[in-house]
C-alpha cells in the first residue's frame, strides 16, 4: 500500500521518521499502514486506471448530385 505525506512542511514524526512534503511510503503490512493512516499525517494513494483516448475520425459525405463550378 502506498501512503503519501500530506503536509507542506518537513516534520519528524515520533516512531515513523523524518518526512518531507510529498514523500511516499510503501507499506506491506496492513496494521502498519493503519498506524500511518491513523496519525492523520498520511493519505492513501489510490491506483488510477490509465485512460486510453481513441481519436474518432469524421467521414465526409459526398453529395453526388452537387454540381461543380
Amino acid at each position: 500500500m502506498k501512503l503519501k505525506y500530506n503536509r507542506n512542511s518537513e516534520l519528524e514524526i515520533a516512531g515513523f521518521g523524518l518526512f518531507k512534503p510529498g514523500a511516499i511510503v510503501e507499506v506491506d503490512d496492513e496494521t502498519e499502514a493503519k498506524r500511518y493512516l491513523d496519525s492523520s499525517y498520511f493519505d492513501e494513494v489510490k491506483k488510477r486506471k490509465k485512460i486510453v483516448k481513441v481519436k474518432k475520425y469524421k467521414t465526409k459525405e459526398v453529395n453526388k448530385n452537387a454540381t461543380r463550378k
